[in-house]
């Protein structure tokens, strides 16, 4: 089965982009819907966020793609990247 990774940022200013895209916040749940190929029921959204940003935008992408799964009956996952220690 083939797997996809689909990138989500937030820069420290609270932007989301999906890509290179920069998005909206409603308009997240599509855009990351969009990223991922037809027929593709496993992506990894790779969410990547600058260490300012708080809790709750990491919500709403982890929300974004819960949404997707329930309407799609997919099980895609949100896998947090993490700077490494110094």
């Amino acid at each position: 089965m083939a797997k996809q990774n689909v990138t989500v940022y937030i820069d420290e200013n609270r932007n989301f982009y999906v890509g290179e895209s920069s998005v909206s916040i409603t308009e997240l749940t599509t855009a990351i819907a969009a990223g991922i190929e037809p027929g593709i029921s496993n992506a990894c959204v790779v969410l990547r966020a600058d260490k300012t940003v708080e809790v709750q935008y990491v919500v709403n992408v982890i929300d974004a793609v819960n949404e997707i799964n329930a309407s799609t009956g997919s099980q895609h996952k949100v896998i947090l990247a993490t700077s490494p220690k110094k």
